[in-house]
């Protein structure tokens, strides 16, 4: 860590990554707008509540919507995290970072609207949205289509990031990455990759007519993630003590 770098700044995300961004670029504050007005339109598209029936139709809409929400947030931390990591301004890195907020454009509607129609089928309608609502157009669109759509855009966001990571490992020596960062980037890769291989295993499982199997598949993420994160984990901590033997 260098004397000018705020440790206190960057300790709570990424304690053994030395960041080489620390000004906002234009590109973080074009990103930062599309991630608000994205939370934004999904919060706001329903009208204020006028009466006891419609602000507990609100409230339960609260649901779905924290749950996209915690989504959306995972892919806008990442997106901080990459961009603070490695300061990189070149071609591939702006087109990398155009395509990401397309795709967060793209995902945003279909995340929250297959949530909230998880959300009426096995707890509760939410006011006058019921399931019977929900479902009009399945004869066009239904829940094997759905649950494709969701997996190709999952997939493809954190693709993209996996990609990122790679470029940016690719330009270590421009960027003077160590031993210690270098773990940290591949592990990186190593988390996005996974989450593509669930996305893709969902997208199999929907495309094989097993829809149900398809959304449960991704609670296997959690258990993979921990596993990964044990192994990367420790042999991260023995490179950092090395570091600074």
């Amino acid at each position: 860590m260098t004397a000018a770098e705020p440790a206190a700044a960057r300790r709570f995300l990424d304690p053994h990554f030395r960041w080489r961004s620390h000004e906002v670029s234009r590109m973080e504050a074009f990103a930062d707008a599309v991630f608000g007005l994205v939370v934004a339109l999904l919060f706001l598209q329903t009208k204020v509540p006028e009466n006891l029936l419609e602000l507990k139709a609100a409230m339960l809409s609260l649901l779905p919507f924290a749950v996209s929400f915690v989504l959306l947030t995972m892919v806008w931390v990442e997106h901080h995290q990459f961009n603070r990591r490695y300061g990189l301004r070149d071609k591939a890195t702006f087109f990398g970072n155009l395509w990401l907020l397309f795709l967060v454009l793209v995902y945003a509607y279909p995340l929250k609207f297959l949530f909230t129609l998880l959300f009426v089928a096995w707890i509760a309608p939410i006011g006058d949205l019921t399931i019977d609502r929900m479902g009009v157009g399945q004869e066009q669109l239904g829940m094997q289509q759905l649950m494709v759509f969701y997996g190709v855009g999952a997939g493809a966001i954190y693709a993209t990031f996996a990609l990122l990571y790679r470029h940016a490992l690719c330009r270590g020596d421009d960027l003077g990455l160590d031993a210690v960062e270098r773990h940290l980037t591949v592990t990186s890769v190593i988390e996005c990759c996974v989450l593509v291989t669930f996305s893709l295993l969902s997208i199999a499982l929907a495309l094989c007519d097993q829809p149900s199997w398809s959304g449960m598949i991704y609670c296997g993420i959690g258990p993979t993630m921990a596993v990964v994160g044990s192994r990367r984990g420790r042999q991260v901590t023995a490179l950092v003590n090395a570091r600074g033997a």
